[in-house]
C-alpha cells in the first residue's frame, strides 16, 4: 500500500544517480583538468636609430602615408603561426597565443613609428581614404611566423613594399629577413619578430637612398 512516502529503497536509488551526475559534472568543470591561459602580444617598438642613420635632412622631400598592409589566409586571423622544420610546408597556430590586433594593423603602427624615428619624410602619418601626401607606402604581409628547428627558434618575416609618388609607382620590392630567438619563449619570438621587420624597413629605405627613384 502506497501512503505517499518514498520507500527506502527508491530514495537511495535517486540519490545515488544525483551523485554520480554531480561528479561527472565535476570532472568536466573541475578536477586536475585546467584550461590555458589566453596571452595576447604586441609588437615592440622599433628602437632608436643607431648612431650615423638618424639624420635632420629627410630622405623624401613631403608627407608620406603609410597604408594598412593587406594580408590573406592565416594571416588575416590573429593567432601566433608557426612552422617545424621537419614539415616546413604545414603552418600550425597557437591557439592560446595571439596577437592583440591583427598582424596588418600592429605592423603598419610598428611600420610608422620606425619611418618616423628615422625622419624618412617630412611628415609620416596613417594613410587615409582620401590620400592628400605626396607619396604613398603601399605593402603586403606574406609570412609573418615563428620557426622552429630542433631547440632552437626564429622569427620569419617576408613583406612586399610598394612606394608612390604623386599616384605614380616609383620603387617596390620583396624583402625577407630572419631573426634568431635568444630563447624558445613566445615573448622573444614577439621580439625577435619586430627586428626582423625593422631589418626589412632599413632594406627598403637603403634601396630607396642608393637609387632616388622619386
Amino acid at each position: 500500500m502506497n501512503n505517499g512516502n518514498v520507500s527506502p529503497r527508491t530514495s537511495w536509488h535517486s540519490g545515488a544517480v544525483l551523485l554520480a551526475l554531480l561528479a561527472g559534472l565535476a570532472g568536466c568543470f573541475g578536477g586536475s583538468t585546467t584550461v590555458p591561459a589566453d596571452h595576447f602580444y604586441r609588437l615592440p617598438a622599433p628602437g632608436n636609430p643607431a648612431e650615423g642613420k638618424a639624420s635632420s635632412n629627410s630622405l623624401l622631400t613631403g608627407d608620406l602615408a603609410v597604408a594598412r598592409l593587406k594580408t590573406s589566409g592565416l594571416l588575416q586571423d590573429r593567432p601566433i603561426l608557426y612552422i617545424q622544420s621537419d614539415s616546413p610546408l604545414e603552418v600550425q597556430r597557437y591557439y592560446y597565443h595571439q596577437w592583440a590586433d591583427t598582424p596588418a594593423n600592429l605592423v603598419q603602427d610598428h611600420m610608422l613609428s620606425f619611418l618616423h624615428n628615422r625622419s624618412t619624410a617630412k611628415r609620416v602619418t596613417r594613410a587615409q581614404a582620401r590620400n592628400n601626401s605626396e607619396f604613398l607606402l603601399r605593402g603586403r604581409l606574406l609570412r609573418f611566423e615563428r620557426v622552429e628547428q630542433g631547440g632552437t627558434t626564429s622569427a620569419a618575416v617576408e613583406v612586399e613594399l610598394a612606394l608612390y609618388s604623386h599616384g605614380s609607382l616609383c620603387h617596390q620590392g620583396r624583402f625577407q629577413a630572419v631573426q634568431k630567438t635568444k630563447s624558445d619563449s613566445l615573448k622573444q619570438t614577439v621580439t625577435a619578430l619586430g627586428l626582423a621587420l625593422e631589418q626589412i624597413y632599413e632594406q627598403f629605405l637603403s634601396e630607396i637612398a642608393a637609387q632616388n627613384p622619386c
